[in-house]
């Protein structure tokens, strides 16, 4: 016979949420390395554009530590399901499909298809996390017990 307290369980994380704060965590550690090759002029403003947006990256390599240490944030905080992760997380990928127009502006308009490609699915991508992260399931997993 099992008692009251053996049978509360353990509020699981969904699978989605881990995968997620991987990918943040991967985009941390790339943001950490075009920083140091944008450092020591390896790389150029605009080849480091792509993760963080031209704007950001001509403020130098220190933007990229800055990003990279939100990301790491955000994929901490959505492994330990607090809420302020999800809304960061939401935010950032919000963020990102705002910093895609002009390279699918510019793709459209010369009719490029590589690019057009590539930022289509990263579109795509970025859309189906948000989706993810707005799901009944997901949200209520993230609701304070």
């Amino acid at each position: 016979m099992q008692s009251i307290v053996d049978q509360n369980e353990a509020v699981e994380r969904p699978r989605g949420v881990v995968w997620l704060a991987g990918l943040f965590v991967a985009l941390a550690a790339l943001m950490l390395v075009y920083g140091g090759l944008l450092a020591s002029s390896h790389i150029s403003f605009t080849q480091a554009s792509w993760l963080i947006g031209i704007e950001a990256a001509q403020r130098g390599p220190l933007v990229f530590v800055v990003g990279a240490v939100v990301y790491v944030a955000c994929a901490w905080s959505l492994l330990r399901m607090s809420r302020w992760g999800r809304w960061l997380a939401i935010l950032l990928i919000a963020a990102g499909l705002a910093q895609q127009v002009p390279a699918v502006s510019a793709a459209v308009t010369e009719f490029h298809w590589v690019p057009l490609m590539r930022e289509g699915i990263a579109f795509i991508a970025r859309m189906v996390c948000l989706y993810y992260l707005f799901r009944e399931d997901v949200r209520e997993a993230f609701e304070p017990r």
